[in-house]
């Protein structure tokens, strides 16, 4: 009875004993499968960051350009703003120029025609004169519409 109790207590220890050991090998597999999804998951992370890298140097390059282009944008302001200014001075010039020159003119011909006023005055007195003292002369400043 011994020797079948022993035999008893040895299979039941096999039995025991078996799945643990397909436990082992199949914890060696799942390891091992493990090991490989990190090993893609990896890969996979190693694409990404490549990929994140060129998206940043993709942005560092969109940024440099936009400030080129503000830069030349305030250039451009600075160019209209000097433009601008330069045609008011411009058109202040002409203004300035045309008072100048007209001032004098309008002086002039104010003058000019008061001297002609007044010799037209002149004349006239000395036709009247004269038209008092030769009838015919008078007829002819009467057809004229002078006297």
């Amino acid at each position: 009875m011994k020797m079948s109790g022993v035999m008893t207590v040895a299979a039941i220890l096999l039995v025991m004993i078996t799945p643990l050991f397909a436990q082992a090998q199949s914890s060696q597999e799942i390891n091992r499968q493990i090991l490989e999804k990190l090993t893609q998951i990896e890969t996979r992370l190693t694409q990404v960051e490549t990929r994140l890298g060129q998206l940043e140097t993709r942005v560092a390059r969109q940024e440099e350009g936009q400030k080129a282009l503000s830069t030349r944008i305030d250039d451009l302001r600075g160019l209209i703003y000097v433009i601008l200014a330069g045609m008011f001075a411009l058109v202040g010039f002409i203004i300035w120029d045309r008072i100048t020159t007209i001032d004098p003119v309008l002086k002039q011909t104010t003058e000019l025609e008061k001297k002609l006023k007044k010799e037209r005055d002149t004349i006239r007195k000395v036709f009247n004169e004269y038209a008092k003292k030769d009838p015919r002369f008078a007829e002819v400043l009467r057809t004229a519409g002078m006297l």
